[in-house]
């Protein structure tokens, strides 16, 4: 059942008024039912300001039900999640190419995890589990701007704010973590409980977040393709490393150019040892710079425990995407750029292979570690010869021996060759280390700058994921 009406109060002032009841029920011969459905009712005010400014004011309220009955074992099971959403939002033309748009948000939440209750005659015991209370507000501010006939751009700041309310029934725990982590046994075990929260007016949590947010839209005839980006909170601690990355990079630029110099112009490296083709020389360069300068460099940080402290800053982010690629302590930048070196060195190569290597790279890491998909056929069969996403991002589970394989950077082989290479079904992923699972921690540039000089500890073996 639903219902739709508007009041029109005035030229400037109209009313919205729309709500929805339904109920689904599925039964099966008297011995089970279930229940679900959906309560909602939406109060809008639309109110014309000028004719370049309106706003609307809503007032929104939802109930949704689940009920389980099991006649034949004697009880019934019900729950639901209710919210009271109350929220401004103000749009502004300012002109044909510009748009600017301001909103406030808070919405209550009462979570119902279940309710127990025996029908009559029945073995089963009465049990509520606790009520769960939340209050989220917001406030945000973007515009939207007409670069072109076909180019739009949309960018903005919000503002993100979550409470989680205390309550009776909710336990605490010791330096309140729920979990500890057994070391002996590799699993995570959950805590014993110290006290309980009474419920009052101030809360277990808070979570505040500013989150600015960018789209860009190319239109074409009948679709349009769309680029954003907006979880700023955790990108900034990889941007902030992308940027000492290059610093450092660009910082000791010359040395690569040099010594490029001076192994062409000496016939030093393995491309001078047989008067190869040109075209021979490329590949066989680029081979041998990936070889050695990435390789070799992620193999010994992975084993040689100061080096993997560093690079622990890399793995340690829970959330791998494009910015992850370039999440390296600035100790790791320096131990990378030496082993660059070192390839020049092996290979030979003039300064252009190199410039070619380090693009092929930065296309490859991006890559690999960009939030997408591809089909899993597809993704297998790129990955025999060169570096796939699933194949890199098995790399960046949380646990060994994931871990310690498919150390790959532009090609596949080295991994095939040395026997570094492991497979895994992508919906099994979870990012992160398994000794280093805080992660907020791991989200602070301060802490992952101290890295390197915390207690060393090697992931875990992995049983069954």
């Amino acid at each position: 059942m639903n219902t739709k009406s508007n009041f029109k109060i005035d030229e400037k002032n109209t009313l919205f008024l729309s709500g929805y009841f339904g109920r689904d029920k599925f039964s099966l011969n008297n011995t089970f039912s279930n229940t679900y459905g959906n309560s909602t009712f939406n109060l809008r005010w639309n109110h014309l300001i000028n004719d370049k400014t309106f706003s609307n004011t809503s007032l929104i309220y939802s109930d949704y039900y689940y009920g389980l009955t099991l006649d034949f074992i004697g009880f019934n099971w019900n729950s639901g999640i209710k919210n009271l959403n109350i929220k401004f939002d103000l749009k502004n033309y300012f002109n044909e190419n510009i748009q600017f748009n301001y909103g406030l948000n808070s919405i209550y939440y009462e979570f119902n995890p279940g309710e127990i209750k025996p029908i009559e005659n029945s073995g089963i015991n009465y049990k509520n589990l606790n009520k769960k209370y939340a209050l989220e507000n917001s406030a945000y501010f973007d515009v939207i701007q007409k670069v072109s006939r076909k180019v739009s751009l949309r960018y903005g700041l919000r503002f993100n704010q979550f409470l989680r309310f205390k309550q009776n029934g909710l336990n605490t725990y010791l330096e309140s973590n729920p979990v500890n982590f057994d070391s002996t046994l590799g699993i995570y075990k959950g805590a014993d409980p110290i006290g309980e929260y009474n419920r009052d007016k101030t809360t277990i949590k808070e979570y505040g977040n500013i989150e600015p947010r960018i789209n860009l839209a190319y239109n074409f005839n009948n679709s349009s393709l769309k680029f954003s980006y907006n979880k700023l909170k955790h990108a900034i601690p990889n941007f902030f490393f992308t940027s000492t990355t290059i610093l450092i990079n660009f910082s000791l630029a010359f040395l690569l150019l040099k010594s490029s110099d001076w192994v062409s112009n000496n016939y030093f490296g393995l491309i001078h040892l047989y008067d190869f083709p040109l075209w021979i020389k490329v590949i066989f360069g680029i081979l041998l710079l990936d070889l050695v300068g990435a390789y070799l460099a992620h193999y010994v940080e992975h084993n040689v425990k100061f080096l993997w402290m560093i690079h622990l800053v890399h793995h340690s982010d829970h959330k791998v995407d494009t910015t992850t690629a370039n999440r390296h302590h600035p100790l790791e930048s320096l131990i990378r750029f030496s082993f660059t070196l070192l390839g020049v060195f092996v290979s030979g190569v003039p300064i252009g292979d190199v410039m070619l290597y380090q693009s092929l790279s930065i296309i490859s890491t991006q890559f690999t570690h960009a939030n997408n998909k591809l089909s899993k056929k597809l993704d297998k069969f790129i990955s025999y010869i060169f570096v796939s996403p699933d194949m890199h991002k098995i790399h960046h589970h949380f646990r060994l021996p994931y871990t310690d394989k498919n150390y790959g950077n532009i090609f596949s082989i080295w991994d095939r060759i040395f026997g570094t290479y492991l497979d895994l079904d992508r919906e099994k992923l979870i990012y992160g280390v398994d000794v280093f699972p805080d992660e907020k921690k791991n989200s602070r540039i301060k802490s992952l700058l101290i890295q390197p000089f915390q207690k060393y500890q090697k992931p875990t073996l992995s049983k069954e994921v």
